[in-house]
């Protein structure tokens, strides 16, 4: 078989979108175009350029709510909340940052428990629209069985879980009719 590359593969990229991910890259990228390209002589024009170049993506990680959505966009959100000065460290930024980081470490945690929750069910429905990306790509993994059997594994408990929570609902909607 070919080795093809994969596009979303690509080295610090993860493998499942991960909208806080991208924001944080976004922002960066702009920060990046501000420094090189902001006008030096022109306060009003350097906060126009500002608000043009990296303004929308801090306020975008200003207002976010929610854990992001993989290891990586946990990593870069703990990174940015702690080196980005003047930005977004010890800002409402920075704070929403460690929270999604954490909301993201907490999910995992709970995920090794054995306790799934729906962000945990919406993970295995991406890895296995990733996996069968690759499949279709003609990809061979070594890995690839036992990555299916810990998703079959996943999906089974969710499963259970939609079982036991439909269950729970029908006897609650039988007491109360």
């Amino acid at each position: 078989m070919p080795n093809i590359p994969v596009p979303a593969a690509a080295e610090g990229m993860p493998s499942i979108r991960d909208p806080l991910f991208d924001t944080i890259r976004a922002y960066r990228d702009g920060l990046a175009d501000f420094e090189l390209n902001h006008p030096r002589d022109d306060d009003v024009g350097t906060n126009l350029y500002a608000d043009q170049s990296y303004g929308p993506h801090l306020a975008r990680l200003n207002q976010w709510r929610g854990p992001a959505g993989t290891m990586a966009g946990a990593i870069e959100a703990l990174r940015l909340a702690s080196e980005d000065e003047g930005g977004v460290k010890d800002s409402d930024a920075g704070d929403r940052m460690v929270e999604a980081a954490l909301a993201f470490l907490e999910n995992r945690y709970d995920a090794a428990r054995g306790e799934t929750t729906l962000v945990d069910a919406e993970d295995i429905v991406h890895e296995c629209a990733h996996l069968s990306m690759l499949i279709s790509m003609g990809i061979d993994s070594l890995n690839l069985d036992a990555e299916m059997q810990a998703l079959s594994a996943g999906m089974n408990v969710v499963r259970c879980k939609l079982i036991e929570a439909a269950r729970v609902m029908s006897e609650f909607n039988r007491a109360n009719v």
